[in-house]
């Protein structure tokens, strides 16, 4: 699944539901999303997170691909890192960030 530009509030059904066929068709657990030309904003995070729960409803999971420094900094900050995990651009394994540890 691929996100780009600006996500409209009205827009969070839609996209939910399509998440949802696009899953009943798919033998993976895991859904793919693409979100490197995605707005960085609260509406977007609002999005992933319903995306999410669409995803965990069905018993799976939602993982974000080609995620911006930016987007995954205010993932972190929502304190939805453990439900959106972020993979930048250019990395195959898991966010640089680290839920729940001490700053340095």
């Amino acid at each position: 699944m691929v996100l780009g530009g600006c996500i409209d509030p009205a827009d969070i059904p839609a996209l939910c539901a399509r998440a949802e066929r696009i899953l009943a068709s798919a033998s993976g657990f895991t859904l793919q999303c693409r979100v490197e030309a995605v707005a960085v904003d609260a509406t977007t995070l609002n999005a992933l997170a319903h995306m999410a729960l669409t995803c965990r409803r069905l018993g799976r999971r939602l993982e974000l691909s080609g995620a911006s420094g930016r987007l995954e900094e205010l993932v972190l900050f929502a304190g939805l890192i453990e439900v959106l995990p972020c993979l930048p651009a250019g990395r195959t394994g898991r966010s640089g960030l680290q839920p729940n540890r001490q700053a340095e």
